[in-house]
């Protein structure tokens, strides 16, 4: 009997330890020059303030191919189209960049590591907005105060949720916890902590919930500088409609003093942000075939009560 027990015991212990090896998993891409995936993206904000509520949405259709691999990982060609946003100005800065294309890079296991030619992009996202802002008043003044970091802001925003996996390794026994970068509707974003589970996997389909809380101690910096670097695009787009009466304006100076301006009205500021999001992935091509969620920011920012609400949905087409 007890040898029968200890036999038992060994196929039990020896089958939990198949098991747990096969609930780890490695989301590492393995993608060949030529890979293509095609995405929609919908964005849909809801910012309340006491009984009132006011929606923005935005949608847009986004191609990615792999255009080249290397030692280093890849590089990816991302191009928007089918741009949509109930927002006057919004729609005429999407009206302008229709079909814009740019390449990006991606180590080998997939994370985004930045554009593979800054430069470029910067000079073909300016070229096509004041191409268009020459026909069309509303983007005149907004391509004026632009500075190179605001083309660049918001480039990268969509094709990073579209890799939000890529690289991670996740188990089913406990919530992982991985540090990521966080996109805000107020246009800011911050590094903080991500916990994923895996809540299924079947046929090469993992499904993967994603949580995450950041607080005042680290959005109220990242809000800051924001708040600095909107203040400088207005000031170099009105820099050379203003003169002071020594001549030219010293801007150093007064980003000096904005910025002390900004701190002393971000005092009282306490936000949080809370995220929640469910993930469906392709473990055989390494790729997202499905995302929705929430990210919530709600507190005070200076003065203003904040309630905002984004929900997020991408499908691969």
């Amino acid at each position: 009997m007890n040898k029968m027990k200890s036999l038992m015991i060994a196929c039990l212990c020896s089958m939990l330890s198949i098991t747990t090896v096969a609930q780890t998993f490695s989301l590492t891409p393995n993608w060949k020059t030529g890979d293509s995936a095609s995405y929609s993206f919908e964005q849909k904000v809801t910012k309340k303030s006491g009984e009132e509520a006011y929606v923005e949405t935005k949608s847009l259709n986004l191609d990615l191919k792999v255009v080249a691999k290397n030692s280093d990982g890849y590089i990816i060609n991302a191009t928007y189209h089918d741009l949509a946003s109930d927002d006057e100005i919004q729609q005429a800065l999407y009206t302008a960049t229709e079909n814009f294309s740019f390449d990006y890079k991606v180590d080998n296991s997939g994370r985004i590591m930045g554009l593979a030619d800054s430069a470029k992009a910067i000079q073909d996202a300016k070229l096509m907005v004041e191409q268009a802002s020459k026909s069309n008043p509303i983007l005149l003044f907004a391509s004026q105060m632009m500075t190179d970091d605001m083309y660049l802001k918001g480039l990268l925003d969509e094709v990073a949720y579209i890799h939000s996996l890529n690289g991670y390794t996740l188990d089913f026994n406990k919530a992982v916890e991985y540090q990521s970068k966080k996109n805000t509707t107020y246009g800011f974003d911050v590094t903080a902590s991500n916990f994923y589970t895996i809540e299924s996997a079947k046929d090469n389909v993992i499904n993967v919930k994603s949580t995450s809380e950041t607080g005042n101690d680290i959005l109220l910096p990242a809000f800051v500088e924001f708040s600095v670097e909107m203040a400088k695009g207005v000031m170099d787009g009105m820099s050379s409609l203003i003169e002071s009466e020594e001549g030219s304006l010293d801007m150093e100076k007064m980003m000096e003093k904005q910025r002390l301006e900004i701190e002393k009205m971000m005092e009282g500021t306490d936000i949080k942000m809370t995220d929640s999001f469910n993930y469906s992935f392709d473990q055989s091509t390494q790729t997202l075939l499905f995302l929705v969620g929430t990210n919530t920011l709600i507190g005070r920012i200076g003065t203003d009560n904040v309630n905002t609400i984004t929900e997020i949905t991408v499908k691969k087409k």
